[in-house]
């Protein structure tokens, strides 16, 4: 892994602060491993590959997912169920 692939794998997983924390180095390693003042070794090339790229997605609503989910399992969604008749015993 040269300098610029570091760096593409690194901006991929977020901002230096977010990547070096997990991986245990400085910012200033970092930085000097994306400008090629320092080599990227092997085992810092698979650990920052290691580390889960910045999701991009919408975030929706938790109704909405939990109406996808029981729609899924074939279950009746929130609004189609009927509450359980011991709440409305006298």
């Amino acid at each position: 892994m040269n300098a610029e692939e570091d760096k593409a794998a690194r901006q991929e997983r977020g901002p230096q602060e977010v990547v070096a924390r997990p991986l245990g180095v400085s910012c200033i390693m970092m930085v000097r491993r994306e400008t090629g003042v320092l080599p990227v070794s092997w085992e810092a090339g698979l650990a920052i590959r290691a580390i889960w790229k910045k999701r991009k997605c919408k975030k929706e609503p938790i109704h909405k997912l939990s109406a996808d989910v029981s729609a899924a399992l074939g279950q009746p969604s929130q609004d189609e169920r009927t509450p359980p008749s011991c709440l409305f015993a006298a």
